[in-house]
């Protein structure tokens, strides 16, 4: 199979790594330390984070979902992927959302 036909589904529980990492809050570097390890799963399989095409992600809380979307639109300087975001037991939207939208 050509590389350019070949997919990379990667899924799991990213806040986990982060939150045994050290990593409760801010988001930011939870966000950061997240994307290291994706693209660290990109490189082992012979791609990139520039491949990628699409996110979805689960929150519990959306009080600093802006802060963690700023953060991962740093890794995408260029076109971003398609970004599905589900904010579980959202009673009010959050006050801020991503700069970059």
């Amino acid at each position: 199979m050509e590389a350019s036909q070949r997919r990379l589904l990667t899924s799991g529980s990213e806040q986990a790594l982060a939150e045994r990492a050290g990593f409760d809050k801010p988001l930011k570097p939870q966000m950061r330390y997240m994307l290291k390890k994706v693209a660290a799963i990109c490189e082992a399989a012979g791609t990139s984070l520039e491949n990628v095409v699409r996110r979805a992600c689960f929150h519990d809380r959306g009080d600093s979902f802006a802060e963690g979307m700023d953060e991962w639109a740093t890794h995408f300087p260029s076109l971003k992927p398609v970004s599905t975001t589900i904010i579980v037991g959202l009673t009010s939207y959050p006050a801020r959302t991503p700069s970059w939208t």
